[in-house]
């Protein structure tokens, strides 16, 4: 009897781009939600950002075992399916055969057709784990375990050419030859407008004759079609055609394969041997993807395409790197021809990874070390939000497991859950915060007291984006795995609170002393009649700028719109000459609904309108459709990219490349994060429009859901950041006033004149009565963003009249408010 398996995590990762997969939103594309963009090629979503989904697997010893799999949509069906099924009956397997421990997981489900889809994906991740923890507990590498010891190459084959020109694709690969990468798949949405023939002439005249090209039709095409493109292209010797009908059509595929000169690439889609064997005599080369196959299907699908005399040639998509780095030992052990390599993908994540695999030379350098070889480093466990833990009890039946943050006992389905052991004294704390300058500070310094002050007990912090915040937190408390340490924006607590998720603070405050009189926006904490949070900052917006691109141009400091609009005009310039505008005036957020709909509250509040009145909605009203008429025209004119974020605005404005942004306090305080040479010229004044936007930020609470003793300690961290000795450290560190009446800030004012201008800015927003969040909507705010994001939208990408778009938002927002 091996050791069993105790405990199982469950991770969400996910990492912002700088460009969406495939490039971002082109003509009749359109996003869905924050997370996806829908593309018009094949109707088929694709991630707006890198996301998986990761576990950890530790067995009775303390060893451990790390998997992936699939996550770019609903990541929560994976700790679901774990949580309620594959984890209890796990923790009873003996784990030495991980091959049949997946064969034993599958057979619980088959009978009733999920033998695809999410549960697959969800037994590769375990598979993988498994695999891992197996080959490490033996001391070798999972190739040796598979049966290849050594180290050894896997040929890379280069994955896309995201360039907007044929010149530019062409460089790009020809850029790749000279790295000593000899073969290129193309997909077909890089390619002008579809003429793939095209693509492979100019690839081809540029490349050579030895250079291997292929196409990835990703599933366009009929049977029909794809043959005759296979007869287009075939004066260019292509290499192989990849994924040329719907998945689901055998026929077609079969008809295909007999169809075309080349070799039919397939199996990126496919789970298990269940689903090459039909397609057998079709494909030529099999794709099988890890993320989807974990390591015993890899496997096996690779021995029967080997009797078959096909090549393998795994499959690579979106990850963190782990399915990919077992992969790569797959493939070796499989003996594999090629192994797709996502240039813009794996390298930037491999950097999140201790000891990942290189891809230099065209080829994937597979070490021999244990496992898989993998596990995320400080840097990529910051970018994994824990969604689920189980983990046995200290009775030892493996029947007895836990949420991590689950209080008493409660049956859910054969798993109970218990409370953790008392010797396992954590505090969780998700935070979009951590690692930010000056806040995440400030945060690391109130950490450490606490922690010095509460001998046992640690915190243990993560990091969300803010983009995928307020979902990502409603999915953790939905799912009974809510943070014990609640941090929230002040416009998304609400949903939270109605549902009884965050634990009354009166109490606690009453016995406390501590005294919230004129503390800045704290009434927006109270929630029938309960005070659920505590308010950390209430702030107005101010002009951040460039005062050098400024001067430069002669250009002056805006004051109102018209003044904001010429500025903006005037300072968009390509500086070199090389047909590229490299400054902007201004640059707006389009990625993220929460800072779209945001950034045009600017214009709205400054055209004298209101998403409200008297708490009802207000998108119809004349001085709303000024509002959105001016935010729509920045866009129309092109004085703005689109497909930034927040994040990535500021970052232009570091690097000197925007003249301007309007933003909240904090920006004050990004700016140390600027080279010296930029630093310099940045500075903050009144925001040009009027009223200022402003309002609460962000607050404090702690999860319902927890036992007597840990609210105490939550308490006391939230009790030490309300101190005067840490409020006055906030405004040290953020550079902004802090909500706590009565801090010091004459050394403020004298080190950093600017902070007068937003303690200003502060004041004035709040003596206009102005709040990012729409008063009456605060329940229902979540899906008000939502949905003015889609119809923001239409309005820029679709050329909606503002006067349209103001009436679908009334109409939208009444309907789920009524």
């Amino acid at each position: 009897m091996h050791e069993r398996i105790a405990r199982i995590e469950v991770f969400a990762f996910e990492r912002s781009r700088g460009e969406s997969y495939l490039g971002n939103l082109g003509a009749g594309e359109f996003a869905l939600g924050s997370h996806h963009i829908v593309r018009k090629f094949n109707g088929t979503v694709y991630p707006r950002m890198d996301r998986s989904v990761v576990l950890r697997l530790t067995d009775s010893s303390g060893a451990t075992g790390w998997g992936e799999t699939y996550g770019l949509v609903a990541p929560g069906i994976v700790a679901a399916l774990i949580e309620d099924l594959l984890g209890p009956y796990l923790m009873m397997l003996d784990p030495a055969r991980p091959d049949a421990v997946w064969d034993k997981l599958y057979e619980l489900q088959r009978v009733r057709g999920y033998w695809g889809g999410y549960l697959a994906d969800t037994l590769a991740a375990l598979d993988i784990a498994l695999w891992d923890l197996h080959a490490r507990s033996r001391g070798e590498s999972l190739q040796a375990t598979l049966g290849t010891p050594g180290a050894g190459q896997v040929p890379a084959y280069v994955s896309g050419l995201p360039e907007p020109t044929k010149q530019a694709r062409l460089e790009l690969a020809q850029g790749w030859q000279a790295k000593g990468f000899d073969m290129v798949k193309i997909p077909v949405s890089h390619s002008d407008g579809g003429d793939v023939r095209g693509e492979f002439e100019s690839l081809r005249g540029g490349l050579g004759e030895v250079q291997k090209i292929a196409v990835d039709v990703h599933w366009t095409r009929t049977a029909e079609a794809a043959i005759a493109l296979g007869q287009e292209i075939a004066p260019f010797d292509p290499w192989f055609i990849e994924a040329p009908v719907a998945a689901e059509d055998i026929a077609a595929q079969i008809e295909v394969g007999q169809g075309i000169a080349c070799s039919l690439a397939l199996g990126e889609e496919w789970r298990t041997t269940w689903d090459y064997l039909p397609r057998r005599a079709a494909a030529r080369i099999v794709q099988p993807e890890m993320g989807h196959t974990g390591i015993t299907q890899f496997m096996r699908i690779a021995g029967l395409a080997r009797e078959a005399g096909a090549a393998i040639m795994p499959h690579a998509t979106i990850g963190m790197g782990i399915f990919a780095n077992a992969s790569f030992r797959a493939a070796l052990a499989a003996g594999a021809e090629a192994h797709e390599f996502q240039h813009t993908i794996y390298p930037a994540n491999a950097t999140l990874l201790e000891g990942a695999a290189r891809c230099e030379d065209g080829h994937f350098h597979v070490p021999e070390t244990p496992g898989h070889g993998v596990a995320p480093n400080a840097d990529g466990m910051a970018h994994l939000t824990p969604l689920l833990t189980l983990q046995v009890s200290r009775g030892g039946d493996p029947m007895k497991t836990l949420r991590n943050t689950a209080i008493g006992a409660m049956l859910a389905a054969s798993t109970l859950l218990t409370a953790l052991p008392a010797a396992a004294e954590e505090l969780t704390f998700v935070s979009w915060m951590k690692d930010e300058p000056g806040y995440g500070d400030w945060w690391n310094e109130i950490i450490a007291e606490f922690e010095d002050t509460h001998p046992g007990v640690t915190i243990n912090m993560s990091r969300v984006a803010r983009a995928e915040y307020a979902d990502t937190m409603f999915t953790m408390f939905a799912g009974g795995n809510p943070p014990d340490i609640v941090h929230l924006a002040a416009f998304e607590f609400q949903p939270f609170a109605n549902e009884g998720w965050m634990e009354p603070l009166d109490p606690w405050i009453e016995q406390s002393g501590l005294d919230l009189e004129g503390w800045a926006g704290q009434s927006t904490c109270e929630w029938n009649g309960d005070t659920v949070c505590i308010m950390l900052l209430y702030t107005g917006f101010v002009l951040a700028h460039n005062e050098r691109i400024f001067q430069e141009a002669g250009v002056e400091i805006p004051t109102d719109w018209d003044s904001y609009l010429e500025a903006a005009r005037a300072l968009k310039k390509d500086t070199d000459g090389d047909g590229i505008i490299d400054q902007y005036g201004i640059a707006l957020p389009f990625d993220d609904a929460a800072s779209v709909m945001q950034e045009a509250l600017n214009f709205v509040l400054d055209a004298g309108g209101s998403w409200t009145v008297d708490g009802e909605p207000a998108f119809d009203r004349p001085e709303v459709i000024e509002g959105l008429a001016r935010y729509k025209q920045l866009f129309t004119e092109g004085l703005t990219p689109k497909e930034l974020s927040s994040a990535d605005v500021r970052q232009l404005l570091l690097e000197g490349r925007l003249a301007m942004t309007v933003d909240g306090g904090w920006i004050n305080n990004t700016f140390r994060s600027a080279a010296p040479e930029v630093q310099k010229n940045l500075a903050i004044t009144n925001s040009p429009f009027s009223p200022p936007l402003g309002g609460t930020s962000n607050v404090l609470g702690m999860s319902a859901e927890m036992s007597d003793e840990k609210k105490e300690l939550v308490w006391d961290f939230i009790a030490l950041t309300a101190s005067p000795k840490y409020q006055q450290r906030f405004a040290s560190w953020s550079k902004t006033p802090a909500p706590r009446p009565g801090v010091d800030y004459t050394q403020l004012k004298a080190d950093n004149p600017s902070f007068e201008v937003l303690a200003q800015a502060a004041e004035d927003a709040a003596a206009a009565n102005v709040d990012r969040l729409p008063k009456g909507l605060e329940l229902e705010n979540n899906e008000v963003v939502k949905i003015f994001y889609k119809v923001a939208q239409q309005m820029i990408l679709q050329d909606l009249d503002p006067a349209e778009a103001a009436a679908r938002l009334q109409e939208q927002v009444t309907r789920i408010k009524d």
